[in-house]
C-alpha cells in the first residue's frame, strides 16, 4: 500500500464497494434495510474487491488516467538510452567523457529492477526506496576499473 496515495486510493475503494453492494444486493434481490441481508453481501463485495485491486496492480496503475493523483510514482517501463558521465579521473587526472549507457527497467506495482549496460559493463540495481516522501531507485554498478553510484529521484 505504501505505493498509493491513500486518502483518494481509500474513497475510491469505498465508492466501488458501495457500487457493487447495491448491484448485488439488485441481482439477488436483497433489502439493504434489512441489516442481515447486507451481512449476506460482505463476501461479493470482498471478492469484487480482490479482483479490482488484483487488476488495478498488474494492469491499471500504468494508465496516465491514476498517475499523480492515485499512483505518486511514473511507469518507467522500457529500454533508455542515454550516456553517464564518472567523476573518476585516470593516473594523469583527467576525467573520462560521456559514456553511452542503455538502462532497461523491469517495474511492477509494487517492485522495480534495472539493469544498465555499457561497453564495458553490465550491471544490476540492488535497492529502491522511499525516504522523506522522495521515491528513488539506487543503483550501484562495479567494473573493473570504477565503482559508480547512481541515484536516480522518480
Amino acid at each position: 500500500m505504501k505505493n498509493l496515495n491513500m486518502k483518494p486510493f481509500l474513497y475510491l475503494l469505498a465508492g466501488f464497494s458501495a457500487i457493487v453492494l447495491f448491484l448485488a444486493a439488485l441481482v439477488q434481490g436483497f433489502d439493504l434495510r434489512n441489516f442481515i441481508d447486507v451481512l449476506r453481501l460482505i463476501p461479493i463485495v470482498a471478492t469484487a474487491d480482490c479482483i479490482a485491486y488484483f487488476v488495478f496492480t498488474v494492469w491499471l496503475w500504468r494508465w496516465k488516467l491514476f498517475q499523480g493523483w492515485l499512483i505518486p510514482f511514473p511507469d518507467l517501463n522500457g529500454t533508455w538510452q542515454g550516456h553517464i558521465q564518472t567523476n573518476w579521473k585516470d593516473a594523469e587526472g583527467k576525467t573520462p567523457g560521456p559514456i553511452p549507457t542503455i538502462l532497461t527497467v523491469k517495474q511492477s506495482f509494487g517492485r522495480m529492477s534495472c539493469v544498465m549496460r555499457t561497453g564495458e559493463m553490465e550491471s544490476h540495481s540492488y535497492l529502491e526506496n522511499k525516504k522523506s516522501g522522495v521515491r528513488s531507485l539506487i543503483l550501484t554498478f562495479l567494473s573493473c576499473e570504477a565503482r559508480i553510484n547512481l541515484s536516480l529521484l522518480l
